[in-house]
Order: C-alpha cells, then structure tokens, then sequence
C-alpha cells in the first residue's frame, strides 16, 4: 500500500483530495459519465465538504455511488446513498447506487450485473475498526463472486460492491484516521489486508 501519514486534518484533507483530483481526471474518457464510489460513515466528512467548498471537481461528468448500501429507504439517516443526494444536491452530478435502480435487492443485483452498466473507476474506501471495508466484513463476504452482493453479517440486510468489483477499480484509495486503524494495518487485522494484498497501489490516507 501507498501509505500517506498525515499530521492535520487539514492536510489529510487537501492531500486525499488531490489525489481524487487527479484520479479522475486519468480516467475520465469522451463525453462518458465516470463512476466514482464513495464510502459512508462519519469520516469522509470533512473530504466531501471541502471538495464542495474548492468546487474543482468536473461534477457534470460524475455519477456517485456509494460503497454499499443499508437497504433502508433513501430518506433514512442510515442511507449511504440518501446522505450522498443530501450532501451533493447543490452540485452537478448525478447520485445514484443501489436503492434508487431497483424496488428489491435482486433488481439491484440484476440492475448492476447488466454489461452496460458503468462500474466505478475511482473508489476511495472507509475501512473500520475490525478491518472491513465496503460491506465486506468477513472471509465469506471477501470471496463473494459477481459485481454487487448483498449480506446480513453486519446484522442487517445489506448490498455492496464486491471484492471483485474494488479490486478491479483502476483507482482505489481509503480514508482513515486514529492509532487503532492504524493498528488494523499493522497488524493486518480483517479482510481489508487481502485487498491491500492484491492491490498494493492502494493509497491510503491516515491522520491521528
């Protein structure tokens, strides 16, 4: 892994987000839409407010996703996807992902398994305290084959982008902060270290 120790918020901020610059920029192609995933929780806060507050990013060329998904209504305080369209309604891009295609996990599953469907190119991760990352929370989870798979290892019906799918992502990169997610990667607590196994160009980004 491309490890960034950061020493402030404010540049594990701007340098995460330089990255993501940069990263869809390389991928950005013709006058397509580029896919880009973006992980939930509270720690990608601070990265999403200040690419608003730059205002830099090409948003008319972005589709966002979500990592995964809770499959709960989109007005749910516990919707990837809902928290996604609250935060970038102001901006140009469209937000999709996996509760707005389909009225069921199967159409969801259907819906992104279609050849032309638009696979995100740039992915940037949470990871958490037991070292998951997306909804892929154990090895069972980890080998899951297709594009999207659904669980219920967290306790509640859940669809996520597979292993497969983040690891075939040309740009990928996880957002951290604390000494104990540090300590998962030391240690290599969890499923997160096959991915950073498989793909050691992984940059991750890490402040106290």
């Amino acid at each position: 892994m491309k490890l960034i120790r950061c020493t402030s918020e404010t540049e594990w901020k701007h340098t995460a987000l330089d990255w993501l610059q940069t990263a869809i920029h390389s991928q950005l192609a013709g006058t397509s839409p580029l896919t880009l995933a973006l992980c939930g929780g509270e720690t990608p806060w601070p990265l999403f407010k200040q690419a608003l507050d730059d205002n830099q990013l090409p948003w008319d060329r972005l589709q966002l996703v979500p990592t995964d998904e809770r499959w709960v209504d989109l007005d749910s305080d516990r919707s990837n996807e809902g928290r996604l369209k609250t935060i970038f309604e102001n901006t140009a891009a469209t937000v999709s992902g996996f509760r707005s295609v389909a009225d069921n996990q199967e159409g969801a599953l259907a819906y992104w398994s279609q050849p032309k469907a638009a696979l995100p190119k740039v992915a940037l991760l949470g990871m958490g305290g037991d070292g998951h990352f997306a909804s892929i929370f154990t090895e069972a989870d980890y080998q899951q084959e297709g594009v999207v798979f659904t669980t219920e290892n967290a306790g509640e019906p859940r669809i996520s982008w597979s292993r497969e799918t983040l690891e075939s992502t040309p740009e990928l990169a996880i957002f951290i902060r604390g000494e104990a997610k540090m300590r998962v990667l030391d240690e290599g607590i969890g499923v997160v270290h096959h991915l950073l196994s498989n793909r050691p160009d992984t940059h991750v980004f890490w402040v106290a």
